[in-house]
């Protein structure tokens, strides 16, 4: 009962705020109320994809054994490497948007909007090229370290399929950047849920018929690509004319900012991707790709937890950003303290919870799953606890543009946590790559930021009566200097 009290309470002030503006009081009741749309549609999108993951998870694991379930989810990280191949320019896209939708500038929202799809079908489209001239010369089962004869043969196409696949939906997945942007993130979850509805029929359809893993992969990473350029379909020809992308809105002045802006969420992507996907490469080197398959089903288990964080936290970022630009400082300073409170009453306990409840889980949800070490579970615990927390942080850092700050923290990050996981992993098994997470995003994250917020609150919000330094204008990214 106690706890109840506490998610009321919070969630009644969440977005509370004490600006006696009048128009900034109507802003801040739209605001209110996309997040609060955004926020239910989210949770239904986000049940299609915890749905997902339960049901295809063991389909997969069970049709393809240990062998070429570690081999997938291998395949998996390499092209979650892979996320910074838009330059950053997708997210650089989404704070300008949503920059521009706070100064109510149609005609910016529409260059950026065409200027966004030029570069990144010119990037999607060179890569495509690179990956087709490298392709043959490339030995896959080498690189996977796979044993099987099967596995071996499935490895090539399996990951080709995988990354044509992901390269056409760099281009396409832009709808989900500009809805964002423009504060409709309901729009982008209602369409997510199809995605997962149509991941789960695919999945079935291709064990069933036993297509193999290239076909597989194509079940699980085709239901984007399809339903993104649905998305964009039904946007500009309904919903969004007014911006519908043309070549002679293609703005060079305004791509060369995007890019300039895009660089560092390229960093910063990429960073954070290293840091979240090296941990497999490491295990599949030190002990194999078998090893990766158990290591991956209970990362995925824990991984839910964010999946429930992320619902709020990715309107978040845009409302941040609209904010700032109308100068709507008490919001801003309510809504960032209030959520990362709600997101620690929840991440603690169902962390601590799936601790013990795993083993049991693991035994109705994938019943020939190795049952994994307590430590392991420990450490995975602990690391979603600190990334939920960091995941608010840095949700926060882009919204408020302070990404020069977040960048050397990163930098940080992957220099402790690399060495972290090489050493523990070889000393305490795979346990040791959540524990490394969770230690290195600590103290290499959350004690700066804390550390250092009154300062760069003076830097980004001249409103508080501590701002002692300088503003820097709303469109660039600021940092401590």
């Amino acid at each position: 009962m106690e706890f109840q009290k506490i998610i009321r309470s919070l969630s009644k002030d969440l977005f509370s705020r004490n600006s006696k503006d009048e128009g900034g009081d109507r802003w801040g009741r739209a605001r209110h109320r996309q997040i609060a749309r955004a926020t239910l549609v989210g949770i239904v999108s986000r049940v299609a994809s915890i749905l997902t993951v339960i049901v295809t998870t063991p389909l997969a694991y069970e049709y393809l054994g240990e062998d070429r379930f570690g081999l997938w989810a291998t395949i998996t990280s390499i092209v979650a490497f892979l996320s910074f191949a838009d330059l950053g320019i997708g997210n650089g896209l989404m704070s300008s948007i949503a920059t521009a939708h706070g100064a109510n500038d149609k005609d910016r929202v529409r260059a950026l909007v065409s200027s966004g799809y030029a570069m990144l079908s010119l990037v999607a489209g060179s890569i495509l090229l690179l990956l087709w001239a490298a392709y043959p010369f490339v030995d896959w089962a080498t690189l996977f370290n796979v044993e099987t004869e099967l596995a071996a043969s499935e490895a090539g196409p399996a990951t080709a399929t995988f990354l044509v696949l992901f390269l056409l939906n760099i281009p396409a997945m832009m709808i989900q950047r500009i809805q964002l942007g423009l504060q409709q993130s309901h729009i982008y979850s209602a369409w997510q849920i199809v995605t997962g509805l149509i991941a789960i029929a695919g999945t079935y359809l291709a064990v069933t018929f036993e297509c193999g893993l290239p076909v597989l992969v194509l079940a699980l990473s085709g239901p984007p690509l399809l339903v993104n350029l649905s998305n964009t379909i039904v946007s500009f020809w309904k919903r969004h004319r007014d911006i519908r992308p043309t070549i002679q809105s293609i703005s060079v002045s305004l791509s060369k900012q995007m890019m300039a802006l895009g660089w560092f969420f390229l960093i910063l992507q990429s960073a954070g991707m290293f840091n979240n996907q090296i941990d497999k490469f490491l295990i599949a080197q030190e002990f194999g790709v078998d090893a990766v398959a158990p290591y991956a089903v209970v990362e995925r288990l824990f991984n839910l937890i964010i999946t429930v964080v992320a619902v709020l936290l990715v309107p978040l970022w845009p409302a941040f950003t609209e904010a700032l630009e109308r100068g709507d400082l008490a919001w801003i300073d309510s809504a960032f303290k209030n959520t990362f409170l709600i997101c620690l009453v929840f991440t603690v306990p169902t962390a601590a919870a799936l601790i013990f409840a795993t083993p049991f889980i693991l035994t109705l949800w994938i019943p020939s799953a190795p049952t994994p070490e307590f430590l392991l579970l420990c450490g995975f615990a602990a690391w979603k606890i600190v990334e939920s927390m960091t995941s608010i942080v840095i949700t926060y850092m882009n919204g408020m543009k302070i990404l020069k700050f977040q960048l050397v923290l990163m930098l940080l990050t992957v220099a402790l946590i690399t060495p972290m996981k090489f050493l523990l992993i070889r000393t305490a098994g795979v346990a040791g790559a959540p524990w490394s997470m969770a230690v290195g995003m600590t103290v290499c994250i959350l004690v700066p930021f804390f550390i250092f917020r009154r300062k760069l609150d003076a830097v980004t919000l001249p409103g508080r009566k501590d701002a002692g330094l300088k503003r820097e204008p709303a469109n660039d990214a600021v940092g401590l200097g």
